[in-house]
């Protein structure tokens, strides 16, 4: 379950952006629609609008390529804000706040060029955290988090995610390291398995929403109808588009058409 993104440094983001899924405390919303964790409650839906370019596409690329790195294991598309000097050469952020099960987490992730160059994970249940990682590259795991295990368990977990490469992400590596390290393996897997099972975007990513609608009509469309937004299918039609002719005739063939086909 999403609780909360943030992210700030990515794309047309300087700044940092929030989504967040906890609900307001408006009386009009109805308490047997939201969704209860702990003490708080969480939107079962929401929806993103706003005018042209004002970021809608660039929130769910960042959300993506979050699950991407995740999933992948990799950094492979370090994306800055470029209209200044300083975000051009400052890392991405990525925040995000999960629930699994009964466990909450904060998952906090900083790269720059092909590198991570910062990483951790917090157990927000237990308000304890699970590893650090610096932008030296040093990992500490939290012996208070991990209970019985003795420090020389520690020192061995801490010594295999010092081999991690820079450009891996440690949350990766130990999600793969099953009948090694089972009990460090077993905490990063419930979050990596929420990135590949939970965290579905769909259409998958391409180049603008609109495009990917195109070519995915039929994966799109059940998520259209689960969420009750009273569409039941979309469909693509191809129209002959005329070009020649000045922009007023142009105009007026396009609105001639869309009526003659009764477009909505």
């Amino acid at each position: 379950m999403l609780i909360n993104f943030t992210f700030e440094n990515f794309r047309s983001f300087r700044d940092a952006a929030e989504f967040s899924m906890l609900a307001s405390e408006e009386e009009s919303l109805e308490c047997d629609t939201l969704l209860s964790l702990s003490d708080v409650k969480l939107l079962p839906l929401t929806a993103v609008y706003g005018g042209n370019a004002s970021g809608k596409t660039n929130f769910v690329r960042a959300l993506y390529e979050l699950r991407a790195l995740v999933c992948d294991g990799k950094v492979k598309n370090y994306m800055p804000f470029r209209l200044d000097d300083v975000s051009r050469n400052s890392p991405t952020v990525f925040t995000i706040e999960i629930a699994t099960g009964d466990e909450e987490w904060r998952y906090s992730l900083s790269i720059q060029g092909q590198q991570v160059v910062k990483e951790s994970l917090y157990c927000l249940s237990s308000e304890l955290s699970v590893y650090t990682r610096d932008e030296k590259g040093v990992v500490e795991f939290d012996e208070a988090f991990f209970g019985q295990k003795s420090k020389e368990e520690i020192k061995t977990a801490n010594d295999i995610a010092g081999t991690t490469a820079q450009g891996d992400a440690l949350l990766t590596t130990l999600h793969k390291l099953q009948g090694i390290m089972a009990d460090f393996a077993t905490v990063a897997s419930k979050i990596h398995a929420w990135f590949d099972d939970v965290l579905i975007i769909k259409p998958a990513w391409l180049p603008g929403i609109v495009p990917a609608v195109i070519y995915h009509t039929n994966e799109f469309s059940p998520y259209l109808r689960d969420a009750g937004t009273g569409i039941s299918d979309l469909a693509v039609k191809s129209l002959p588009l005329r070009t020649e002719g000045n922009q007023e005739q142009v105009l007026n063939f396009i609105k001639q058409t869309i009526a003659e086909n009764e477009i909505r």
